[in-house]
């Protein structure tokens, strides 16, 4: 989490988060409460590596503690829905993202056979919630096509570590004999 952005791509997705309308409780790189982000990393991204930089966090709390919404840094994407288990993928993993709107917004991302849903409660406006997707999948977008220390490689896993094995699902470290990964809660 120490890296930072180069200017040219920083001022980038500053520009791309500045169109398309405001979104409350999503803040941009170091604009991000610490407390926020210590909860959030906590509650859905422990495995946010030194090497990604952060690029935004979505606060979908109703209070403001961060402990459900999601995190984009530059190589991963992570989530945690209210009432449900936290979940990532790597960027480079990305195939599309949609938006299907109901009494709450849910943003698909594909991930080759996975699949990460992100509900989105707290944004009550459809033209809101419209801005919050185009946001990330425009910055996404923008990160699958630059080059940022193994951004846009085929083998971004959420943790490259070696370790004597990692989860199938998201290349999270496993115990020696683990057979569930705590992290996207999948069985190896």
């Amino acid at each position: 989490m120490n890296t930072t952005l180069n200017n040219e791509l920083k001022n980038e997705i500053i520009r791309i988060c500045h169109q398309n309308g405001a979104v409350d409780n999503l803040f941009m790189f170091e604009h991000i409460p610490p407390n926020k982000l210590k909860n959030a990393i906590s509650s859905y991204a422990p495995l946010i590596r030194d090497d990604e930089a952060i690029v935004f966090l979505f606060d979908d709390t109703l209070f403001g503690s961060a402990n459900d919404g999601f995190i984009l840094t530059t190589k991963h994407l992570f989530s945690k829905n209210f009432a449900e288990t936290r979940g990532g993928v790597a960027i480079s993993d990305i195939e599309n993202i949609t938006i299907k709107h109901g009494l709450s917004a849910t943003i698909n991302v594909q991930a080759g056979i996975n699949k990460l849903g992100i509900t989105v409660t707290q944004v009550v406006g459809r033209s809101e919630r419209n801005a919050l997707f185009e946001k990330l999948n425009s910055t996404v977008k923008l990160l699958k096509n630059t080059k940022i220390a193994g951004v846009g490689s085929s083998n971004n896993n959420v943790n490259q570590v070696e370790t004597p094995h990692n989860c199938r699902n998201c290349g999270a470290p496993l115990s020696e004999y683990s057979t569930r990964c705590e992290y996207c809660n999948s069985r190896n």
